[in-house]
């Protein structure tokens, strides 16, 4: 055994034993727990928006919050993963969790993101494959995170935001798509790359359906959302249509 558990179990018996006072890493596991359970509020998400950079790290952040996409698949996004014709990034088995195709529709707002992200040549001069960082993917989690952190604290008067990780866009956009904006769980689960809920065991044997209409649909409407909280305005114009991948690609 391994982990904050078996920290705290070991830190018990030394206590017991009479060695130490206390348990030094009591109830770090529970607070761990806790931290997992986070969705962040329409303010927070309006206040991280803001105080964003115009770079890589803001860029994927943005792109994060809009799709609900895991860290490592925004990160470590290919140029060949992006369709040139339709608002559509597809994921191979071997960049998802749960070793499936990922196909992630792309907002409005996503995709004018996406399609104004510059490609450059590898220093040999070779084409760029990754999207961010160099090689091999974004690299800089940690100093971007703080750097974001700082900003943030400044521009919301010296407060903090309660602690928050990039993770917690994935739970938000969840909590939201099912209680606010009547997304249908089956919808959701699929949106999120999710193996398990009603597409684990025999029925994900059975039930192939991607739902890919209407999680373009429910990521139009939390993209608009977004941009409502961002700008305090009301979004209007024209939908993207994405026709059926499975005839385009």
């Amino acid at each position: 055994m391994d982990g904050p558990l078996a920290a705290s179990e070991y830190f018990t018996w030394l206590a017991r034993e009479g060695y130490i006072d206390a348990n030094p890493v009591a109830f770090t596991n529970q607070a761990e727990e806790k931290a997992r359970d986070r969705v962040l509020s329409d303010e927070e998400l309006r206040i991280i928006w803001q105080a964003l950079d115009d770079d890589q790290f803001g860029t994927i952040v943005k792109l994060l919050m809009l799709t609900g996409a895991r860290r490592s698949e925004i990160g470590g996004l290919l140029f060949d993963e992006i369709s040139p014709t339709l608002p559509l990034i597809t994921l191979p088995p071997i960049r998802t969790k749960n070793e499936l195709e990922h196909l992630i529709p792309l907002s409005e707002q996503a995709l004018g993101i996406v399609r104004g992200l510059p490609k450059q040549a590898m220093p040999d001069g070779t084409p760029q494959e990754h999207v961010f960082g160099n090689s091999g993917g974004f690299q800089n989690w940690s100093r971007g995170k703080a750097e974001l952190d700082t900003r943030i604290t400044k521009a919301n008067h010296g407060k903090a935001l309660e602690s928050w990780t990039l993770h917690d866009f994935r739970r938000s956009v969840s909590t939201a798509l099912h209680d606010r904006f009547g997304v249908p769980p089956h919808v959701v689960e699929v949106l999120l790359g999710h193996a398990g809920g009603h597409k684990g065991g025999v029925a994900g044997t059975y039930n192939k359906a991607i739902y890919l209409e209407e999680r373009r649909r429910a990521l139009e409407r939390w993209g608009a959302h977004i941009m409502e909280l961002v700008t305090g305005k009301p979004v209007k114009g024209a939908v993207v249509t994405l026709r059926r991948a499975t005839a385009e690609r």
